[in-house]
């Protein structure tokens, strides 16, 4: 007896999911990488409390961020562009591995041109730094944090993973907020003889912690030049960084500074050192300062204001009901023939107050004494003459 075979439906075998390039993020595929940044983290070394912190926050796929923010965290709760800051997600399906990015550094690596990552931002970097965020861990702007996980932005084509150790010591919850920037910023076919401003908008934390100046470079890249170095237009220093100071209010602080910046020697301007105070002005307080310089105390300059002025220190009272006293250079006139000499004055740490992050006051007494010289045609002559002409003497007098 043959028994007749039945018939089966054969289904084509489902196809595994591929790493790809999305504008249009969803919450599944944000949700896979999550786990794999949590992975990562965990391979860097985490207590439990930390390791708690990334498992119980939520992350979301949001459309408001602005163009250019890949994701911001706060308040146990991450946000995620979903366009990738407008350039497009590379969406890794297998996030342990690093094999679309060959080129690699401790923690940075990078794609080449003809894998799925170049030209658009890398998901599962962006959501291991915003992790890093609510780790407690900053942004990084300076040169020797390029290559760090938390350097604050990210450029195409790049991965930036944590090393061994990154989060030890971080105090949870000490980062409230914050967005991560995605560069580099297009701009298009630059005309022969034509200039482009870049201008950043830069938003300060509240309270201000770490180096009270910002520091921005960029590396401008083309088609038929080699990268070049954006360059400060306010300073004569070529290919140098953009530096703005940050001043922190701080209630406490005193800061020095100085005008005019200069004054002759002979002249009936003087330097104003003046020290100045922002916390409560309900009474007096003694500051300490120090005081240097090429000009010397008594021989080229006088001082009136401070309550002491010798061996390089000196204090000054800031009356009560006062924001700031002044110290006053009065330049000593001579005709001694000398160069240009400064005097600067620093605050020195004291009692009830903080050193301001403003730094010492420089100015500078100009010389403005006559050099006068004398020079002769011959340096010898016979003493009957003998037909030479009569030597001659000129006198040269040189303002400085």
């Amino acid at each position: 007896m043959v028994t007749p075979r039945k018939n089966r439906l054969h289904q084509p075998p489902v196809a595994p999911p591929t790493s790809h390039v999305t504008s249009d993020l969803t919450q599944s595929e944000l949700d896979v990488i999550v786990v794999a940044a949590r992975t990562r983290w965990a391979a860097s070394g985490l207590t439990a409390e930390q390791a708690a912190v990334l498992q119980n926050a939520t992350y979301t796929v949001s459309a408001t961020l602005p163009n250019r923010y890949l994701g911001a965290a706060g308040n146990g709760h991450v946000d995620i562009s979903v366009s990738g800051g407008g350039y497009g997600w590379f969406v890794d399906v297998t996030p342990l591995d690093d094999a679309e990015f060959p080129s690699a550094d401790a923690t940075r690596l990078l794609s080449t041109s003809n894998l799925a990552p170049a030209g658009h931002f890398d998901l599962l970097t962006t959501v291991v730094h915003e992790m890093g965020h609510l780790l407690g861990l900053d942004d990084r702007y300076d040169t020797a944090s390029r290559n760090d996980l938390m350097f604050g932005s990210i450029t195409f084509g790049e991965r930036r993973l944590p090393y061994s150790g990154e989060a030890a010591g971080a105090a949870l919850g000490a980062t409230t907020s914050t967005d991560f920037l995605g560069l580099p910023i297009t701009i298009g076919t630059l005309p022969a003889g034509k200039s482009v401003g870049i201008n950043f908008k830069v938003v300060v934390p509240n309270p201000f912690f770490g180096d009270p100046r910002i520091s921005q470079q960029g590396t401008i890249t083309g088609s038929n030049f080699a990268p070049v170095l954006t360059d400060d237009p306010n300073t004569a220093t070529a290919s140098d960084p953009t530096v703005t100071n940050v001043f922190i209010f701080d209630p406490l602080a005193i800061n020095v500074s100085v005008a005019p910046n200069s004054v002759f020697e002979d002249g009936a301007a003087n330097l104003v050192y003046t020290f100045s105070r922002s916390g409560p002005a309900t009474s007096a307080l003694t500051v300490n300062f120090t005081y240097s310089g090429a000009a010397t105390f008594g021989s080229d300059y006088t001082q009136s204001g401070a309550s002491s002025f010798a061996g390089g220190v000196g204090t000054i009272v800031i009356p009560a009901g006062r924001s700031s006293a002044s110290v006053t250079i009065d330049p000593i006139a001579d005709t001694i023939n000398e160069p240009d000499e400064n005097v600067v004055l620093s605050v020195s740490p004291g009692a009830n107050y903080n050193v301001g992050v403003l730094g010492p006051a420089f100015g500078v007494i100009l010389s403005d004494d006559t050099d006068v010289s004398v020079t002769a045609t011959s340096s010898s002559v016979l003493e009957d003459g003998g037909g030479q002409p009569r030597p001659r003497f000129h006198a040269r007098r040189r303002a400085q």
